[in-house]
């Protein structure tokens, strides 16, 4: 007997055999394409929100020193010169001619933080590293007329031509700007991508140490539900007029009226003892199969709904300036 050996395929097996491999293969490049996509997209917000991270972070290092100098010898405009709802502008008196902080850059802007000991009598009494000389060093420096002393941050009027806060050259995304006032005066980048700013700011009013809140049961000690009054000053005149906080709920959120009430009476912008910061930062490419359709609150303004394919994170802190303590009070 005759045992037939059959090599090869036949032509129903062959395009079954395609037939399954083009399965594989599509779904597996769906699945390839999906996750491109979704990393892409998450790649882009990450990038935007480091960018936004990275600027609030210097804005909040140097927004702590406004007004700092002694006391005794704080010169006159020394602390905040601007507090707009988009754009702020503060001084702080800390350049003494050293580098403070040993990191080899003379009059670096954070060296307020770091001088305690550096090897030196910085104050003059005999005693090197006193434990006090942090707090005497600002005798140095009787002014805020040196660079870096004049600080203003926003977009640059070139981006926000109407100076509302939201970037419109390019649409929809900016470059955050430092200006140093008695320097160079021009725009450093600090964050690229920012679609929208906004600042508001809490004060002390009476000169008690205690930021000033709604007071509804009259003791004096801010409890839950008494909020903290958040105020912008929207004339540019050094008054604060206009409280964000609408409904009294503690929030500055969607359920706030955009105009805000009225602050009555004004309170001067030499009172503040606290900013509040919005960065509204955007991916700078668009995300395929998405939709953004969300309405964000940036201090005073409201960004949306949108109606576009990009990706956006809204970053929020709130910076305690600590040296403006007694700043503005009358002897």
């Amino acid at each position: 007997m005759k045992i037939r050996q059959n090599k090869g395929l036949t032509l129903i097996e062959l395009m079954t055999s395609i037939a399954i491999f083009s399965f594989v293969l599509t779904a597996s490049m769906a699945i390839f394409h999906a996750q491109q996509n979704s990393f892409n997209a998450q790649q882009a917000v990450v990038e935007a929100q480091q960018g936004g991270r990275a600027a609030m972070y210097f804005m909040s290092r140097e927004l702590r020193l406004a007004g700092y100098d002694e006391p005794e010898t704080r010169p006159a405009g020394a602390g905040f010169i601007t507090a707009g709802p988009s754009v702020v502008q503060f001084s702080a008196s800390i350049h003494n001619g050293f580098d403070d902080d040993g990191d080899l850059l003379v009059d670096e802007w954070d060296e307020a933080g770091n001088i305690a000991f550096n090897g030196r009598d910085d104050d003059g009494d005999g005693v090197v590293d006193g434990f006090e000389e942090a707090q005497t060093l600002g005798v140095v420096d009787q002014d805020v007329n040196d660079p870096n002393e004049v600080i203003r941050y926003g977009f640059d009027p070139t981006d926000d031509a109407d100076g509302d806060g939201i970037a419109d050259n390019p649409p929809g995304m900016a470059p955050l700007t430092r200006n140093d006032i008695n320097g160079a005066n021009t725009f450093e980048r600090l964050g690229e991508n920012i679609e929208a700013i906004g600042f508001a700011y809490a004060f002390d009013d009476d000169f008690n140490g205690q930021i000033d809140f709604l007071d509804m049961d009259g003791d004096g000690v801010q409890g839950g539900g008494e909020p903290t009054y958040w105020a912008i000053d929207t004339d540019a005149d050094g008054w604060l007029d206009t409280l964000l906080d609408t409904n009294d709920d503690g929030a500055i959120d969607i359920n706030d009226g955009v105009a805000g009430k009225a602050l009555n009476p004004p309170v001067e912008i030499t009172r503040i003892r606290a900013v509040q910061l919005w960065l509204l930062a955007r991916a700078g490419e668009g995300a395929r199969d998405y939709v953004n359709t969300r309405t964000y609150v940036v201090g005073n303004k409201r960004v949306g709904p949108v109606n576009d394919n990009f990706r956006r994170r809204l970053l929020n802190t709130v910076i305690v300036c600590r040296n403006m303590d007694g700043v503005g009070q009358e002897e």
